[in-house]
């Protein structure tokens, strides 16, 4: 007799009855002075950012006008904490986003600096004008890649290094 692994989702909603998809949200932590949850409710509240990108992947391209806010934006709201009197301190700070799926890319402080970089990175709740789905939840897109690698889907945390 062979076993098959039941997904855990199909094993509580079995048990329990449908489970309404969770609302989007992440975690922002690390070196900042306001650390919390930030969900699609709170992005909306903040001025948007709107990109038209397309990244190469390795099925095609990733296309499409993306809406939310500049992860710089959270990041000043968040309050990056800096050592002080150290020339350019807040560039010995590196950023982490995490998916859902355990997925990880870093971006370095710099490149997202309106004043140095300037990638306008974006933490994204909507697509072409249309929520992003639920299965998916938020998505970091960098307009600046040429490749889709740091465009993590289901961010659940942005950690401040």
């Amino acid at each position: 007799m062979s076993r098959r692994a039941v997904p855990l989702a199909l094993l509580l909603a079995l048990a329990f009855g449908p489970v309404a998809a969770q609302p989007a949200s992440f975690v922002l932590e690390g070196a900042v002075r306001h650390p919390g949850t930030i969900g699609v409710a709170d992005l909306r509240s903040l001025p948007p950012t709107t990109l038209a990108v397309s990244l190469a992947t390795d099925h095609g391209a990733l296309s499409g006008t993306w809406t939310g806010v500049l992860l710089w934006t959270l990041l000043q709201r968040a309050g990056v904490l800096t050592v002080a009197k150290t020339k350019n301190a807040a560039l010995l700070h590196t950023l982490v986003i995490r998916g859902n799926d355990g997925y990880a890319v870093a971006l370095s402080f710099g490149e997202i600096d309106p004043r140095i970089g300037g990638s306008a990175a974006i933490i994204a709740y909507a697509r072409d004008g249309r929520p992003l789905p639920p299965d998916q939840g938020l998505r970091l897109i960098v307009p600046s890649d040429k490749f889709a690698a740091r465009a993590v889907r289901g961010v659940v945390r942005v950690e401040v290094h």
